[in-house]
């Protein structure tokens, strides 16, 4: 088990890749024991950077003029667990930093966040904080759920996706689907695709599973590899629809977007809303300059905005 003295200092000398990008790693290892995954293995058990140390990081990026915060780790939703706090109570403390920053969270498991919501959504609701959450289902089915270790049921995944949608109607939601895990069957698998049409999720990261050495997924039967491509290329197909679909809301709106990287045509910028959604923009801008557009086509994954 990883001791606190073995964590890296989070003040370490660093060169931005991004200068309006701080990326604030909040806590090394993780709670789960997942079949397919070996970052158990890898980091060890939860091991979390105290609040005030974080915030300190924090407050001297936004003295250096950065816009957006990422926070990261294997599992941001279980921050805290180990030191008697969580990721509200963090949250809670970020966003008092004055400033016109914005704040980024990275990945959380869904398990862990229902355990906290209630003050989770209260700060979240912030408008330092962008209306982005990416919450890994993996599955639809709660068979293969259970194969995979997860800690938690559809049913209360999906109960937690309604309220959030209920709360934050413009959210950015992406999460995670594993295909043609060891066992899963035709019926499982369309479980999954339900899920998917019912969430209408903004971002899915969709991977085609692979026994990773070493772990108890890969001592399970495997399913031949036909029928994982075919799986994959099913879901793949619906999610792009969906994801054309939930662009298209943002037809007509306006408000302020962060430049924050150049375009891939000259004089093209790309800029993040309050739902972190990439708008594209014609213009001569600069990287970290907030302006104001409004969103006059859409694409698949990003929307297209002119200023205002």
């Amino acid at each position: 088990m990883l001791e606190i003295s073995e964590m890296p200092p989070l003040n370490l000398p660093k060169v931005r890749k991004n200068p309006i990008v701080e990326i604030v790693p909040i806590s090394r290892g993780c709670l789960g024991a997942c079949t397919f995954c070996k970052t158990k293995d890898a980091r060890g058990n939860l091991v979390s950077y105290p609040i005030e140390e974080i915030k300190d990081i924090v407050e001297k990026a936004i003295k250096d003029d950065v816009k957006e915060v990422w926070l990261t780790s294997q599992d941001t939703g279980c921050y805290g667990f180990d030191i008697g706090t969580n990721l509200a109570n963090l949250l809670t403390e970020l966003v008092k930093i004055p400033g016109p920053f914005k704040i980024r969270l990275g990945m959380m498991n869904p398990d862990h966040l229902i355990k906290f919501k209630e003050d989770f959504f209260k700060v979240f609701s912030n408008q330092k904080i962008f209306q982005f959450l990416h919450l890994p289902v993996q599955s639809g089915s709660d068979e293969v759920l259970k194969s995979m270790q997860r800690n938690y049921s559809i049913e209360k995944f999906n109960d937690l996706i309604k309220e959030i949608k209920s709360k934050f109607p413009r959210i950015t939601l992406a999460t995670d689907i594993i295909v043609g895990f060891p066992g899963e069957t035709e019926d499982q698998h369309w479980e999954t695709l339900n899920l998917l049409r019912k969430s209408s999720f903004d971002i899915v990261n969709i991977s085609k599973f692979w026994p990773r050495p070493r772990t108890k997924a890969a001592r399970m039967k495997q399913l031949p590899t036909e029928v994982i491509k075919h799986r994959s290329k099913v879901v793949t197909d619906i999610c792009q629809n969906i994801f054309g679909l939930q662009n298209e809301r943002w037809l007509g709106w306006e408000g302020q977007i962060i430049i924050d990287e150049p375009g891939k045509e000259n004089n093209q910028w790309v800029g993040r809303n309050k739902s972190y959604k990439p708008v594209i923009v014609e213009g001569n801008f600069e990287i970290g300059q907030i302006i104001k557009v409004k969103i006059k086509n859409t694409a698949m994954f990003d929307l297209r905005g002119q200023l205002i």
